[in-house]
């Protein structure tokens, strides 16, 4: 698995690999984009305009900013509930009892959070969107509109996260959010995220209607 992708090179496990220039904006709406040339389709992943829906095939740019990757929708991902580790009772429990906290004292922020608790189901990510590991299940502490607050039982080594969130008749929302804190909070962790952008969705007939 590559490591990391620039405009010159991505390393792998089994070496250095040649990639392909920076693709710098969509070929049709112009948003700057993320991603450079896969030379070697092992390495390759689609990624969607989130402006106009142009596909394009490629890797992320090692350099890139997370304004930039508010630009694309990652693949496609889909949770195998039998790989899912469970959360455990006593953090469910403490997490019920900060947001009667919390509650009580919502901090003023551009988004107003709103005390959620919930469980929820998360994969972590590398810098590269590669899965660190199985998906497993977390609890939230707060939401708003621009991220989600999460209490874990353990800290978290990737810097991005993907959370399968809940729509409208129950369908699965794939969303890629950004680490942005990690502290301890009584026996657990408290892990601060921003949304950045959703994953595409698995079928074209979902694609149309978002």
């Amino acid at each position: 698995m590559p490591t990391y992708c620039d405009e010159g090179a991505i390393v792998s496990g089994a070496g250095l690999q040649s990639v392909g220039s920076r693709i710098s904006v969509c070929s049709r709406c112009e948003t700057p984009l993320p991603i450079c040339e896969a030379l070697d389709s092992r390495f390759a992943r689609v990624w969607t305009c989130s402006q106009c829906g142009t596909q394009f095939t490629g890797v992320l740019a090692k350099n890139y900013s997370i304004q930039e990757l508010r630009a694309v929708r990652p693949e496609a991902i889909v949770f195998d509930p039998d790989s899912i580790q469970p959360v455990c009772p006593e953090m469910l429990e403490f997490a019920r009892g900060i947001s009667t906290h919390d509650r009580s004292n919502i901090e003023k922020r551009t988004a107003t959070r709103h005390p959620i608790v919930a469980i929820l189901t998360v994969m972590e990510l590398d810098e590269q969107l590669r899965a660190l590991g199985p998906p497993f299940q977390t609890i939230s502490r707060n939401l708003s509109t621009g991220g989600i607050c999460l209490i874990n039982d353990r800290a978290l080594a990737g810097d991005f996260l993907a959370i399968e969130l809940k729509g409208a008749g129950g369908a699965s929302i794939y969303t890629l959010a950004h680490v942005l804190r990690r502290r301890p909070i009584g026996p657990y962790q408290d892990i601060g995220t921003e949304f950045v952008t959703k994953f595409a969705s698995s079928t074209i007939e979902e694609q149309v209607e978002e």
